[in-house]
């Protein structure tokens, strides 16, 4: 199931439609459906769906993994049926736990995300250390 529909099917759960679960969750709708066709979207959004659907960002996500147990088992050997046109990933493997290339689609957006992070994170400490640097200044004069 693709993210749309998991994403619509999680909020007619809860009786919203998309419009209203855009406006819950504070993204524009335009925006909001570019994240669900995958066009756009930081982790920060996902979050904001998944918080106004109450849901984990996983389950939201559509992986009804459970995470707790190994994701690969067996011979490791993945053969994937992709429809472009927004069909279902199927993958068939041997005795396997888990989608290995949606593990891995996930982790590629959560490491860009935390790229994203890092960026913001060593700029907010610059900041930090030109107004201490501004604050000893006017303490000192």
């Amino acid at each position: 199931m693709s993210i749309k529909e998991t994403v619509k099917k999680l909020a007619q759960s809860k009786n919203l439609t998309l419009e209203d679960l855009a406006t819950k969750s504070g993204i524009s709708r335009g925006t909001f459906y570019n994240i669900l066709r995958l066009e756009d979207g930081k982790l920060s959004q996902f979050k904001k769906i998944a918080e106004a659907l109450e849901v984990d960002i996983f389950e939201m996500l559509g992986s009804d993994k459970d995470i707790s147990k190994p994701f690969v088992q067996g011979d490791g050997n993945f053969t994937m049926n992709n429809s472009k046109s927004g069909g279902d990933m199927n993958v068939k493997g041997n005795g396997g736990y888990g989608d290995i290339d949606e593990i891995k689609k996930k982790n590629e957006f959560l490491e860009a995300e935390n790229k994203s992070l890092e960026k913001k994170n060593k700029e907010l400490y610059e900041k930090l250390l030109e107004c201490k640097d501004s604050l000893i200044k006017a303490l000192g004069n």
